[in-house]
């Protein structure tokens, strides 16, 4: 049997991807600790106050996508909404998954 090189070289790119993504999310993460440090010591807003909420809010914002798109493709593959995610969005995220209504 022939070894797949082209399968070994696909496997060690995407082995690859998720190291740097894992690295990046580790350096965002380390990012917004060191300038928020910086900020409650110093008590100024700028500059250190500003990356470090802005980091927040990106990383805040990125947390909250991925769960909706996870309830997404699950009330697309299933067609209902899961029960459990009444917790987590509330009234006004459910109306996102309602169906429109004929007039």
């Amino acid at each position: 049997m022939a070894v797949d090189w082209l399968g070994f070289g696909y496997a060690a790119l995407v082995a690859s991807g998720g190291v740097i993504g894992y690295i990046k999310a580790v350096a965002s993460g380390a990012l917004t600790g060191i300038m928020g440090m910086r900020f409650y010591n110093s008590g100024k807003f700028m500059p250190a106050g500003l990356v470090a909420g802005a980091r927040l809010l990106r990383e805040a914002r990125l947390e909250i996508t991925g769960a909706l798109t996870q309830i997404f493709v699950y009330s697309l593959a299933t067609g209902e909404v899961p029960k459990d995610c009444l917790l987590m969005l509330g009234r006004l995220g459910l109306k996102m998954f309602e169906k429109p209504h004929k007039s």
